[in-house]
């Protein structure tokens, strides 16, 4: 396990440090994340997945774009406690070096009667907390294999605030869980109605996996897809 810490920018504080192996990890490596480009990710812009918005921003300044510029019914989808979230992706049509949105959450715990409200144009995130799947492909290097990670951004207002999620890949019906990495981002945004310029603590999970890893399971399926399942768990009851 190693652990970095460092500023990205006058505004970025970024913590990162590396798990050990999984048992069933597809090979990724410590030293494979070790040329990671931390400040590449969360400095280049990445496009909008809403249909014909051509916005691209910095992932966190995306979530805050979805908040105000996008109805929740239209760039968000409902997740429970508990409940496996799966979203398909075609790797072809994705470009390395940059970021992608592979989905948009708006997250409220346990149902409650009265309090939870399903997705739709007219859903306000009041008791939901927004979270959003990013997947972020390594440029081609010499030498270097290609390395694919996933990790949610949230906006992260209070430290009581106890949700936690697990990323995973299927592999048929089984899981087939990546190299883990924890990371602690502290940056400052805009979020609207929730305040200007308020502060962000974004505490999240990489989960990296090998480019080989990750082409043996797109020949694997018979539509060439890579299946990402999402499980989120706790109450955002800060939120």
């Amino acid at each position: 396990m190693y652990h970095i810490s460092y500023k990205i920018s006058s505004k970025i504080l970024f913590n990162f440090k590396v798990m050990e192996e999984p048992d069933d990890g597809d090979g990724c490596t410590f030293e494979m994340l070790a040329l990671l480009d931390v400040e590449q990710i969360f400095t280049t812009p990445l496009r909008c997945p809403v249909s014909y918005c051509e916005e691209a921003l910095t992932p966190i300044e995306m979530l805050a774009h979805l908040l105000m510029s996008h109805r929740p019914g239209e760039s968000m989808q409902e997740a429970v406690a508990d409940w496996p979230q799966l979203f398909h992706v075609q790797m072809n049509e994705l470009e390395a070096g940059v970021s992608h949105v592979i989905g948009a959450l708006a997250y409220h715990g346990t149902p409650q009667a009265g309090v939870s409200t399903p997705v739709t144009p007219e859903l306000q995130v009041v008791h939901q907390l927004p979270v959003m799947l990013v997947m972020y492909i390594t440029p081609p290097m010499d030498n270097v294999q290609q390395v694919v990670i996933f990790y949610m951004v949230s906006p992260l207002i209070t430290t009581n605030l106890s949700v936690a999620v697990q990323i995973s890949l299927l592999d048929g019906d089984q899981d087939k869980h990546g190299q883990k990495s924890q990371c602690l981002l502290s940056s400052t945004a805009n979020l609207g109605a929730h305040g200007c310029g308020q502060q962000l603590f974004i505490d999240m999970d990489f989960i990296a996996y090998s480019a080989t890893g990750i082409q043996r399971l797109i020949d694997m399926d018979p539509e060439g897809q890579l299946h990402v399942k999402v499980i989120l768990t706790g109450e955002p009851n800060s939120w």
